[in-house]
Protein backbone atom coordinates (compact mmCIF):
# COMPACT_ATOMS: atom_id res chain seq x y z
CA UNK A 1 0.00 0.00 0.00
CA UNK A 2 1.31 3.71 -1.03
CA UNK A 3 1.00 6.44 1.88
CA UNK A 4 -0.97 9.43 -0.12
CA UNK A 5 1.04 12.17 0.97
CA UNK A 6 0.40 16.41 0.44
CA UNK A 7 3.12 18.62 -0.59
CA UNK A 8 3.56 21.33 2.09
CA UNK A 9 6.40 24.19 2.01
CA UNK A 10 8.18 24.98 5.51
CA UNK A 11 10.59 27.87 6.26
CA UNK A 12 13.19 26.45 8.93
CA UNK A 13 14.12 29.31 11.53
CA UNK A 14 17.68 28.60 11.68
CA UNK A 15 18.63 28.11 8.10
CA UNK A 16 15.66 30.22 6.55
CA UNK A 17 15.61 28.10 3.29
CA UNK A 18 12.75 27.01 1.51
CA UNK A 19 12.28 22.99 2.11
CA UNK A 20 9.47 20.53 0.51
CA UNK A 21 8.42 17.77 2.51
CA UNK A 22 6.72 15.22 1.99
CA UNK A 23 4.61 15.21 5.37
CA UNK A 24 1.90 12.59 5.62
CA UNK A 25 -1.89 13.88 6.82
CA UNK A 26 -2.86 12.36 10.21
CA UNK A 27 -5.33 10.77 8.81
CA UNK A 28 -3.15 8.55 7.17
CA UNK A 29 -0.13 7.18 9.24
CA UNK A 30 -3.09 5.34 11.50
CA UNK A 31 -3.23 2.68 8.24
CA UNK A 32 0.04 2.59 7.76
CA UNK A 33 2.26 -0.49 8.49
CA UNK A 34 5.70 -0.46 9.74
CA UNK A 35 7.50 -0.21 6.74
CA UNK A 36 4.99 1.79 4.56
CA UNK A 37 5.37 4.37 7.99
CA UNK A 38 9.27 4.05 7.66
CA UNK A 39 8.96 5.02 3.78
CA UNK A 40 6.61 7.75 4.99
CA UNK A 41 9.33 9.26 7.71
CA UNK A 42 12.10 9.35 4.61
CA UNK A 43 10.14 12.58 3.65
CA UNK A 44 11.30 13.81 7.40
CA UNK A 45 14.37 13.15 7.44
CA UNK A 46 15.02 15.67 4.08
CA UNK A 47 14.20 18.57 6.30
CA UNK A 48 17.47 20.60 7.26
CA UNK A 49 19.10 19.05 10.39
CA UNK A 50 19.08 21.47 13.32
CA UNK A 51 20.21 19.14 16.24
CA UNK A 52 22.59 15.93 15.80
CA UNK A 53 20.16 12.36 16.29
CA UNK A 54 18.49 9.81 14.45
CA UNK A 55 16.13 9.53 11.97
CA UNK A 56 13.00 7.82 13.82
CA UNK A 57 12.14 3.83 12.78
CA UNK A 58 9.49 1.79 13.44
CA UNK A 59 9.83 -1.17 15.97
CA UNK A 60 6.85 -2.40 16.27
CA UNK A 61 3.04 -2.39 14.13
CA UNK A 62 1.36 0.99 15.04
CA UNK A 63 -0.76 0.04 12.37
CA UNK A 64 -4.15 1.40 14.68
CA UNK A 65 -2.48 4.25 16.02
CA UNK A 66 -3.95 8.05 15.31
CA UNK A 67 -1.59 10.65 15.01
CA UNK A 68 -1.66 14.70 14.43
CA UNK A 69 0.96 16.22 13.20
CA UNK A 70 2.36 19.88 14.97
CA UNK A 71 5.25 22.18 14.27
CA UNK A 72 7.45 22.97 17.40
CA UNK A 73 8.39 26.22 18.31
CA UNK A 74 11.67 25.86 17.10
CA UNK A 75 9.97 24.86 13.38
CA UNK A 76 10.71 20.70 13.49
CA UNK A 77 7.80 18.83 12.82
CA UNK A 78 5.99 16.11 14.99
CA UNK A 79 3.68 13.76 15.16
CA UNK A 80 1.68 13.17 18.40
CA UNK A 81 -0.37 9.98 18.81
CA UNK A 82 -3.72 10.99 20.06
CA UNK A 83 -3.60 9.24 23.49
CA UNK A 84 0.05 9.84 24.53
CA UNK A 85 1.04 6.82 23.42
CA UNK A 86 3.54 7.51 20.89
CA UNK A 87 5.66 10.54 19.81
CA UNK A 88 7.49 10.53 16.24
CA UNK A 89 9.62 13.39 16.29
CA UNK A 90 11.60 14.57 13.21
CA UNK A 91 14.76 13.31 14.84
CA UNK A 92 15.57 11.50 18.01
CA UNK A 93 18.42 13.73 20.38
CA UNK A 94 21.40 11.48 21.46
CA UNK A 95 21.29 9.49 25.07
CA UNK A 96 22.35 7.26 26.84
CA UNK A 97 24.67 9.21 29.37
CA UNK A 98 26.07 8.29 32.48
CA UNK A 99 25.59 9.92 35.92
CA UNK A 100 28.58 9.64 38.19
CA UNK A 101 27.93 6.39 40.52
CA UNK A 102 26.34 7.76 43.99
CA UNK A 103 27.99 6.22 46.87
CA UNK A 104 25.49 6.46 50.01
CA UNK A 105 26.14 5.62 53.90
CA UNK A 106 24.16 2.99 55.65
CA UNK A 107 22.89 0.09 54.78
CA UNK A 108 19.87 0.95 52.49
CA UNK A 109 18.71 3.29 48.91
CA UNK A 110 16.03 5.00 50.07
CA UNK A 111 14.10 6.81 47.05
CA UNK A 112 10.38 8.67 46.35
CA UNK A 113 8.70 8.17 43.25
CA UNK A 114 6.27 10.42 41.82
CA UNK A 115 5.11 12.10 38.39
CA UNK A 116 2.19 13.51 36.15
CA UNK A 117 1.83 16.45 38.56
CA UNK A 118 2.92 19.45 36.47
CA UNK A 119 0.01 21.46 36.18
CA UNK A 120 1.02 24.23 38.46
CA UNK A 121 -2.31 23.33 40.20
CA UNK A 122 -3.76 23.87 44.58
CA UNK A 123 -3.73 19.93 43.94
CA UNK A 124 0.04 19.58 42.68
CA UNK A 125 0.99 22.09 45.38
CA UNK A 126 -0.49 20.16 48.59
CA UNK A 127 0.89 16.84 47.10
CA UNK A 128 4.32 17.96 47.10
CA UNK A 129 4.25 19.60 50.38
CA UNK A 130 2.79 16.65 51.86
CA UNK A 131 5.30 13.86 49.84
CA UNK A 132 8.32 16.49 50.65
CA UNK A 133 7.40 15.94 54.65
CA UNK A 134 6.86 12.26 54.51
CA UNK A 135 10.21 12.00 52.51
CA UNK A 136 12.03 13.84 55.22
CA UNK A 137 10.61 11.64 57.76
CA UNK A 138 12.41 8.45 55.50
CA UNK A 139 15.76 9.50 54.82
CA UNK A 140 15.17 9.58 50.89
CA UNK A 141 18.61 10.06 49.19
CA UNK A 142 16.79 11.21 46.44
CA UNK A 143 13.73 11.04 44.12
CA UNK A 144 12.11 10.34 40.95
CA UNK A 145 9.96 12.29 38.45
CA UNK A 146 7.98 9.36 35.89
CA UNK A 147 7.49 11.75 33.62
CA UNK A 148 5.01 14.49 32.17
CA UNK A 149 6.93 17.25 33.73
CA UNK A 150 5.38 19.72 32.38
CA UNK A 151 1.06 19.70 31.10
CA UNK A 152 -0.29 20.31 29.00
CA UNK A 153 2.86 20.27 26.08
CA UNK A 154 6.08 21.02 27.25
CA UNK A 155 8.26 23.89 27.45
CA UNK A 156 9.02 26.17 24.31
CA UNK A 157 12.73 26.74 25.73
CA UNK A 158 15.11 26.19 28.82
CA UNK A 159 13.61 29.65 30.13
CA UNK A 160 10.83 28.89 30.08
CA UNK A 161 8.72 30.36 33.11
CA UNK A 162 6.40 26.88 33.49
CA UNK A 163 10.10 25.34 34.47
CA UNK A 164 10.13 27.19 37.61
CA UNK A 165 6.04 27.38 38.02
CA UNK A 166 5.66 23.77 37.92
CA UNK A 167 8.30 22.29 39.16
CA UNK A 168 11.22 23.88 40.65
CA UNK A 169 8.86 26.12 43.27
CA UNK A 170 7.15 22.96 43.75
CA UNK A 171 9.61 20.21 44.76
CA UNK A 172 12.97 22.44 45.60
CA UNK A 173 12.09 20.54 49.42
CA UNK A 174 12.92 17.35 47.87
CA UNK A 175 16.32 15.59 47.61
CA UNK A 176 17.23 15.79 43.79
CA UNK A 177 15.22 14.54 41.55
CA UNK A 178 15.89 12.16 38.43
CA UNK A 179 13.35 12.54 35.89
CA UNK A 180 12.68 11.14 32.50
CA UNK A 181 10.05 12.74 30.07
CA UNK A 182 6.53 11.75 29.41
CA UNK A 183 4.63 12.16 25.82
CA UNK A 184 3.41 15.85 27.17
CA UNK A 185 6.76 17.16 27.33
CA UNK A 186 6.53 16.24 23.89
CA UNK A 187 3.13 17.57 23.20
CA UNK A 188 -0.54 16.39 22.93
CA UNK A 189 -2.92 17.08 20.31
CA UNK A 190 -3.12 20.85 21.08
CA UNK A 191 0.26 21.88 20.74
CA UNK A 192 4.09 20.58 21.05
CA UNK A 193 6.69 21.87 23.01
CA UNK A 194 10.24 21.03 22.75
CA UNK A 195 11.94 18.35 24.90
CA UNK A 196 15.49 18.67 24.25
CA UNK A 197 14.63 22.57 26.38
CA UNK A 198 14.15 19.58 29.44
CA UNK A 199 17.83 18.86 28.45
CA UNK A 200 19.35 22.23 28.21
CA UNK A 201 17.93 23.64 31.72
CA UNK A 202 18.42 20.07 33.43
CA UNK A 203 22.13 20.54 32.47
CA UNK A 204 22.26 24.08 33.72
CA UNK A 205 22.78 22.93 37.23
CA UNK A 206 19.95 25.43 38.44
CA UNK A 207 18.59 24.99 42.22
CA UNK A 208 15.95 22.48 42.67
CA UNK A 209 16.04 21.66 39.07
CA UNK A 210 15.31 17.72 37.84
CA UNK A 211 18.34 15.69 37.04
CA UNK A 212 18.30 14.51 32.98
CA UNK A 213 21.60 14.92 31.39
CA UNK A 214 20.47 13.39 28.18
CA UNK A 215 16.80 12.23 27.35
CA UNK A 216 17.61 8.11 28.71
CA UNK A 217 20.47 7.73 31.14
CA UNK A 218 21.89 5.43 33.68
CA UNK A 219 23.50 6.10 37.31
CA UNK A 220 24.97 2.93 39.61
CA UNK A 221 24.04 3.22 43.04
CA UNK A 222 26.66 1.66 45.80
CA UNK A 223 25.73 0.62 49.44
CA UNK A 224 26.55 -1.52 51.52
CA UNK A 225 28.17 -3.34 49.25
CA UNK A 226 25.78 -3.85 46.82
CA UNK A 227 25.45 -2.26 43.01
CA UNK A 228 22.20 -1.20 42.03
CA UNK A 229 21.83 -0.29 38.15
CA UNK A 230 19.38 2.65 37.53
CA UNK A 231 18.42 2.88 34.01
CA UNK A 232 16.05 5.96 33.19
CA UNK A 233 14.34 5.77 29.99
CA UNK A 234 12.45 7.87 27.20
CA UNK A 235 9.45 5.61 26.81
CA UNK A 236 7.40 8.31 24.69
CA UNK A 237 9.94 7.92 21.93
CA UNK A 238 11.18 4.00 22.70
CA UNK A 239 8.49 2.11 19.74
CA UNK A 240 10.82 4.33 16.88
CA UNK A 241 14.07 4.46 18.56
CA UNK A 242 16.10 1.63 17.68
CA UNK A 243 19.59 2.97 19.42
CA UNK A 244 17.86 3.68 22.52
CA UNK A 245 16.48 0.21 22.43
CA UNK A 246 20.22 -1.14 21.64
CA UNK A 247 21.11 1.08 24.62
CA UNK A 248 18.92 -0.66 27.16
CA UNK A 249 19.84 -4.13 25.88
CA UNK A 250 23.37 -3.51 26.54
CA UNK A 251 22.59 -1.88 30.13
CA UNK A 252 20.24 -4.90 31.01
CA UNK A 253 23.71 -7.28 29.87
CA UNK A 254 25.49 -5.65 32.70
CA UNK A 255 25.67 -7.42 36.37
CA UNK A 256 24.36 -5.61 39.21
CA UNK A 257 22.73 -6.67 42.24
CA UNK A 258 19.56 -4.99 41.63
CA UNK A 259 18.29 -3.37 38.22
CA UNK A 260 15.49 -0.55 38.61
CA UNK A 261 13.98 0.80 35.82
CA UNK A 262 12.10 3.74 35.07
CA UNK A 263 9.97 5.63 32.06
CA UNK A 264 6.44 7.02 31.67
CA UNK A 265 4.43 4.42 29.82
CA UNK A 266 3.29 1.57 31.39
CA UNK A 267 3.81 -2.33 30.70
CA UNK A 268 1.21 -3.35 33.14
CA UNK A 269 -1.81 -1.40 33.58
CA UNK A 270 -5.70 -1.47 34.80
CA UNK A 271 -6.41 2.41 34.12
CA UNK A 272 -7.62 4.49 31.53
CA UNK A 273 -4.63 4.10 28.77
CA UNK A 274 -4.33 0.27 29.28
CA UNK A 275 -0.80 -1.30 28.85
CA UNK A 276 0.93 0.16 25.50
CA UNK A 277 1.01 -2.70 23.05
CA UNK A 278 4.59 -1.74 21.71
CA UNK A 279 6.16 -1.30 25.44
CA UNK A 280 5.44 -5.17 25.83
CA UNK A 281 6.14 -6.15 22.76
CA UNK A 282 9.71 -4.39 23.13
CA UNK A 283 10.37 -4.31 26.40
CA UNK A 284 8.40 -6.67 28.23
CA UNK A 285 10.77 -9.74 27.57
CA UNK A 286 13.97 -7.51 28.21
CA UNK A 287 12.99 -6.37 31.43
CA UNK A 288 11.03 -9.86 32.70
CA UNK A 289 14.82 -11.80 32.02
CA UNK A 290 16.68 -9.28 33.89
CA UNK A 291 15.34 -6.22 35.88
CA UNK A 292 14.15 -6.04 39.52
CA UNK A 293 11.56 -3.68 39.37
CA UNK A 294 9.88 -1.14 36.58
CA UNK A 295 8.47 2.13 37.59
CA UNK A 296 6.54 4.33 35.50
CA UNK A 297 3.61 6.98 35.42
CA UNK A 298 1.19 7.73 32.73
CA UNK A 299 -2.01 6.78 34.51
CA UNK A 300 -2.81 9.60 37.13
CA UNK A 301 -3.59 6.80 39.88
CA UNK A 302 -1.45 4.03 41.98
CA UNK A 303 -0.97 0.95 41.49
CA UNK A 304 1.08 -2.17 41.89
CA UNK A 305 1.06 -5.23 39.47
CA UNK A 306 3.21 -8.19 38.72
CA UNK A 307 3.64 -9.01 34.98
CA UNK A 308 2.88 -13.05 33.77
CA UNK A 309 6.48 -13.63 33.97
CA UNK A 310 6.90 -12.24 37.68
CA UNK A 311 8.16 -8.91 37.11
CA UNK A 312 7.02 -6.34 39.85
CA UNK A 313 5.76 -2.91 38.36
CA UNK A 314 4.50 0.27 40.11
CA UNK A 315 2.56 2.83 38.59
CA UNK A 316 3.05 6.22 40.51
CA UNK A 317 1.50 9.37 38.82
CA UNK A 318 -0.69 10.74 41.09
CA UNK A 319 1.09 13.41 41.65
CA UNK A 320 -1.66 16.18 40.82
CA UNK A 321 -4.55 14.36 39.11
CA UNK A 322 -6.18 11.49 39.92
CA UNK A 323 -8.19 8.80 37.66
CA UNK A 324 -10.55 5.34 38.06
CA UNK A 325 -8.43 2.48 38.40
CA UNK A 326 -9.35 -1.48 38.90
CA UNK A 327 -8.11 -4.36 40.80
CA UNK A 328 -8.43 -6.59 38.63
CA UNK A 329 -5.93 -9.23 36.80
CA UNK A 330 -2.40 -9.16 38.15
CA UNK A 331 -3.36 -5.95 39.99
CA UNK A 332 -1.85 -6.26 43.55
CA UNK A 333 -2.85 -2.81 44.61
CA UNK A 334 -5.03 0.43 43.45
CA UNK A 335 -5.53 3.63 44.50
CA UNK A 336 -6.96 7.00 43.22
CA UNK A 337 -5.70 8.87 45.58
CA UNK A 338 -2.93 11.56 45.16
CA UNK A 339 0.66 10.71 46.49
CA UNK A 340 3.59 9.17 45.72
CA UNK A 341 5.55 5.64 45.89
CA UNK A 342 8.70 5.05 48.38
CA UNK A 343 11.03 2.64 47.98
CA UNK A 344 14.04 0.97 50.32
CA UNK A 345 16.39 -1.20 48.32
CA UNK A 346 19.04 -3.72 50.61
CA UNK A 347 19.64 -6.99 50.95
CA UNK A 348 16.46 -7.57 52.40
CA UNK A 349 14.41 -6.61 49.02
CA UNK A 350 12.69 -3.69 47.78
CA UNK A 351 10.14 -3.04 50.04
CA UNK A 352 7.16 -0.60 48.85
CA UNK A 353 5.30 1.88 50.31
CA UNK A 354 2.47 3.87 48.08
CA UNK A 355 1.75 7.15 49.98
CA UNK A 356 -1.38 9.06 50.28
CA UNK A 357 -0.58 12.85 50.72
CA UNK A 358 -4.54 13.76 51.77
CA UNK A 359 -4.16 11.32 54.81
CA UNK A 360 -0.19 11.31 54.79
CA UNK A 361 -0.36 7.47 55.42
CA UNK A 362 0.80 4.71 53.77
CA UNK A 363 -1.92 2.90 51.76
CA UNK A 364 -0.30 -0.47 50.76
CA UNK A 365 3.03 -1.75 50.99
CA UNK A 366 4.62 -5.00 49.98
CA UNK A 367 8.45 -6.80 49.47
CA UNK A 368 10.11 -8.08 46.27
CA UNK A 369 12.92 -9.90 46.31
CA UNK A 370 15.89 -9.84 43.96
CA UNK A 371 14.90 -11.48 40.77
CA UNK A 372 16.81 -14.57 38.91
CA UNK A 373 18.67 -13.89 35.75
CA UNK A 374 17.75 -15.28 32.90
CA UNK A 375 19.29 -14.96 29.84
CA UNK A 376 18.21 -11.63 27.49
CA UNK A 377 16.50 -12.22 25.04
CA UNK A 378 18.59 -11.73 21.24
CA UNK A 379 17.54 -7.87 20.19
CA UNK A 380 15.74 -8.00 16.74
CA UNK A 381 15.79 -4.76 14.64
CA UNK A 382 14.42 -4.04 11.26
CA UNK A 383 16.56 -4.07 8.50
CA UNK A 384 17.59 -0.46 7.83
CA UNK A 385 17.50 0.80 10.96
CA UNK A 386 20.50 2.91 10.71
CA UNK A 387 22.60 1.91 13.10
CA UNK A 388 25.46 0.45 11.68
CA UNK A 389 25.88 4.70 10.68
CA UNK A 390 25.02 5.76 13.63
CA UNK A 391 27.15 8.31 15.51
CA UNK A 392 24.87 9.51 18.13
CA UNK A 393 24.66 6.66 20.74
Amino acid sequence: MRVPTNRAVTRHPRSQTDTFAQIPPATTLQRAKPQELSRALDALERRPKSVPGTRPQPLCDISDYKFVTHTRPDGQPVRIEVHGSLVIPHLLPPGGAELPPLILPGKTLNFLAIGDGGHGSDSQRETAAALTKMAGERGVNFGVYTGDIIYPHGVSGPDDPQLKAKFVDMYRGLPEMHAVPGNHDYGNVSGAGIPEALVEAANRNTDGMFRMPTRYYSRLVKVDGLTIRTLFLDTATLPVDPVQLTWLHEQLAKDADYTLVFGHHPIANVGWHGASKCMKTLLLPMLEARADLYVCGHEHNQQQLRTKGGLPTVVSGAASESRPTLRIGRSEFASVRRGGAFFTVGREGIQYEALSSSKEKVLFTNTFQKRERRPLPPLELPTGSGLENDKSA
